[in-house]
């Protein structure tokens, strides 16, 4: 694991009390810790979403394919 980022400050200090993790801090629309130019990170699609048939994970696996780029579906 390369790092783990929190929110905010408190939830960095919950994972550092909870689980023994050295977050760090990002907050929403900010980016303190890149250390790449955004036009050298990777290019994919990425949902966070409860996963069902209902919600038709396999069209954003097929959009990945026709748009070439990677996919990261993050949920439960």
């Amino acid at each position: 694991m390369d790092r783990v980022l929190a929110v905010t400050e408190e939830g960095a200090e919950s994972a550092r009390r909870k689980h023994g993790v050295d977050a760090v801090p990002n907050y929403p629309g900010t980016d303190p810790v890149a250390d790449r130019f955004f036009h050298k990170r990777w290019d994919f699609l990425f949902s966070v979403s409860f996963w069902d048939r209902g919600r038709r994970p396999r069209d954003y696996v097929e959009l990945a394919k026709r748009t070439g780029k990677g996919i990261l579906l993050v949920g439960n």
